[in-house]
């Protein structure tokens, strides 16, 4: 129990004993001297005795005061050290700005940032830590903050650590009262392997694309150029690229260059006969490649040697990385396909093996309209066709006997096509368990009316089972009998392999991407636990200790002693009261409390509440109170996709009324974040490197078996529509 204020006692203390003195003094002195003179002189020693009284006890009264300033500085002392070691051994990394410089930074700061000690990092400019393309949304951002503004408390932004290292980091923004001047508090986390796995996932994705279009392009192309220039097109348009030209090598007795044939250019600045400087030279990329038979790859043109003569070129155009491929049929070397990409490291192993296949694709499209160009008759052009085409073509009778078979069997199989000719096809060119079955299954093809396409595994002389895919085709007479059946075969072992291998890359990248998403949220919990439990209990005893001091300090006696010490008091308790409803709603936005307690509708109409209050933006919740409550995957997932829809609309939409809304739609519930303002510019946004927040809604629903639309709405506006069954994350093969 507290003792009662100075301000109360010593005045007690003093008036009791002055009067118990002033009472008992006269009293004895009346009754014991009887002399006048005497009793004088008495009175004056009594006089000078009250004196010593009072002394003696405004000493005591000041140094109990005393001992409990003393005693409440070392407490004062003692909350200011927990809560630097708090800061100080955080995980994370926390800086404090004031405007765009740090007076502030802990130990895990200086390891992310490469500093010595977070005293290095004090007095320097954010801006040296920001790559200069992300330098005025973050200057944006930091003006919106310090005015009280709506801001986004996180956003992902490209830095670079002391020594140059790029990263990109998750930043974290909190307003507080700073000295004098708001300052920010910034907490950075490193996302650079989740970003560096999704840009590898979307290139090869690209790649893919490039691939089928070609394959299509293969087939309309009448002329070699037509072929090339289709080519150039189609990687830079599907594949993203930023330019593509396809070189043939220079005739003999000249210098090892290539020259170029076909160019196209992303933004169209070059014209079609343009050159890259790079064919000029016969140790350039293409040069190098033709002339090795191997892909001839700088994945950063600012850095890499090589392209040294060329970096001036690459900066107007703004490419960052380059490869060259050569197109080779056998031991012929027909040219080289270069392409350049925008950003550095654009070409890593899985999509260097994808433009490999197409680049042996593009020479097998060459090949044949060279072969087609040279003969001089349809016979002769038909009979050129079958024997150089990449596929097996034959010609099998009723019996099963193989009539007819190109070059491309011998090619496959080892086997002459004479020893394979007259032989029914189950006897040497399929597996014996599988021969038998084809044999008792080949009746029935000759009732079909269309071209059948099936796969199987044929045999080489090696003993080898290689994957065919075949498409089977009758010949029928004048009477519409079936005489022969046509069958062309693409030998897609390796196909199958890579494709196998990529499903399986994929599906790990898919896996490790869900498990760094749940890591992420299990973090944000923990975090969020831990700033409720721990941070919030530390601060609300410094919040109950500082009430109390200002308390006890109020009691005392004004003097220029303690008056700025009750000031400075005051205005740490109301720090305190600011830092305590930060950590609350820091504590909210990291995992909020009303998900795991209550259920994702009451979370829902919490972060509308929220957001209307934060922005000023009119929001309505429309949650059906019918709708199932589902799994906490599920729940967590919707939530997030809820909160990336609203900050969507804070920062772009110029929004006036937003509604949010959660039904039940079998099998599983459906979100909608609807809002009323300028919409999406030309539809559904492509989900690209610089829309990573509509890339993770998507993602977060693809892994459980759903999906995100975006759509504009009628009247204006955008609607984000997200469909996610109760099922939880759906379980696919390998």
């Amino acid at each position: 129990m507290q003792g009662p204020s100075p301000a109360v006692w010593i005045p007690a203390v003093y008036f009791a004993a002055s009067a118990l003195w002033i009472a008992v003094s006269d009293d004895v002195l009346a009754a014991w001297v009887r002399d006048p003179e005497a009793l004088r002189r008495w009175t004056t020693v009594n006089g000078w005795g009250f004196v010593a009284l009072t002394s003696l006890i405004f000493a005591w009264g000041l140094r109990r005061v005393q001992a409990r300033e003393r005693a409440t500085s070392a407490h004062l002392d003692k909350l200011e050290q927990r809560a630097r070691d708090l800061v100080e051994g955080s995980p994370d990394a926390i800086l404090i700005q004031e405007g765009l410089d740090i007076v502030f930074a802990n130990p895990a700061a200086a390891r992310l940032l490469g500093a010595p000690s977070g005293e290095a990092l004090v007095g320097r400019s954010v801006f040296d830590f920001i790559d200069p393309a992300d330098r005025d949304a973050v200057q944006d951002r930091s003006l919106q903050a310090e005015g009280g503004l709506p801001f986004a408390p996180i956003a992902t932004r490209r830095m670079c650590r002391l020594d140059g290292a790029p990263f990109r980091a998750e930043v974290g923004l909190v307003r507080f009262p700073g000295q004098g001047a708001p300052a920010l508090q910034v907490t950075l986390r490193d996302v650079t392997q989740a970003w560096l796995l999704q840009a590898e996932v979307q290139r090869v994705n690209a790649a893919l694309r490039t691939l089928g279009a070609v394959a299509e392009a293969l087939v309309r192309a009448g002329s070699e150029r037509e072929l090339m220039e289709e080519v150039c097109r189609i990687a830079v348009d599907h594949g993203g690229f930023r330019l593509a030209w396809v070189g043939l090598p220079a005739p003999p007795g000249e210098p090892r260059v290539v020259r170029p044939v076909a160019v196209h250019d992303a933004g169209q600045a070059e014209g079609p006969g343009a050159r890259w400087p790079d064919a000029d030279r016969p140790d350039g990329l293409a040069a190098t490649a033709l002339a090795t038979g191997r892909p001839c790859i700088a994945n950063d043109l600012a850095l890499d040697p090589r392209a040294a003569p060329d970096r001036e070129v690459a900066r107007r155009l703004g490419v960052g990385s380059a490869i060259s491929l050569p197109i080779v049929l056998g031991s012929e070397r027909l040219g080289a396909l270069s392409l350049l990409a925008a950003e550095p490291g654009a070409f890593d192993a899985p999509v260097v093996q994808l433009l490999q296949q197409l680049v042996d694709d593009l020479a097998f499209g060459l090949v044949a309209l060279r072969t087609r160009a040279s003969l001089g008759s349809e016979r002769e052009f038909l009979h050129a066709i079958l024997q150089n085409a990449g596929v097996l073509i034959g010609v099998v009778d009723r019996s099963g006997t193989l009539v007819r078979a190109n070059a491309e069997y011998e090619r496959l199989t080892g086997w002459p096509v004479s020893e394979l000719v007259g032989h029914a096809v189950w006897d040497r060119l399929v597996p014996p368990e599988a021969g038998r079955a084809d044999q008792a299954r080949f009746p029935a093809t000759w009732q079909l009316q269309f071209p059948v396409v099936s796969s199987s595994q044929i045999l080489t002389r090696a003993g080898e089972q290689r994957l065919v895919e075949w498409v089977q085709t009758a010949l029928r007479d004048a009477a519409g009998v079936p005489t022969y059946l046509v069958v062309i075969g693409h030998d897609v072992t390796d196909r199958n392999r890579a494709e196998v291998r990529l499903r399986e890359s994929r599906e790990q990248l898919r896996a490790l991407a869900a498990r760094l998403q749940s890591v992420r949220e299990e973090e944000k919990a923990r975090m969020a636990r831990d700033l409720h439990d721990e941070l919030g209990q530390l601060l609300t005893g410094l919040k109950m200790d500082l009430r109390w001091l200002e308390r006890r300090l109020s009691d005392l006696p004004a003097s220029d002693a303690t008056s700025p010490l009750v000031d400075r008091v005051v205005a740490a308790s109301e720090l305190a009261d600011q830092t305590v409803a930060s950590v609350q709603r820091i504590a909210a936005e990291l995992r909020p409390g009303a998900l795991d307690r209550l259920g994702l509708g009451p979370a829902l109409r919490q972060e509308v509440r929220r957001f209307q209050e934060r922005t000023g933006i009119a929001c309505e919740g429309r949650i059906d109170e019918a709708a199932p409550e589902p799994p906490p995957e599920v729940a967590t997932a919707l939530y997030r996709i809820c909160q990336e829809s609203l900050t969507n609309v804070s920062r772009h939409a110029g929004a006036r009324r937003v509604v949010v809304a959660l039904s039940a739609e079998p099998p599983g519930l459906v979100l909608t974040v609807a809002d009323d303002g300028r919409g999406l510019e030309a539809g559904p946004p492509a989900l690209g490197p610089e829309a990573l927040g509509l890339l993770g809604m998507t993602e977060r629903a693809t892994l459980l078996g759903g999906d995100v639309e975006f759509a504009l709405r009628p009247g204006g506006g955008t609607v984000v529509t997200a469909r996610v069954p109760l099922a939880g994350p759906r379980q696919e093969g390998p």
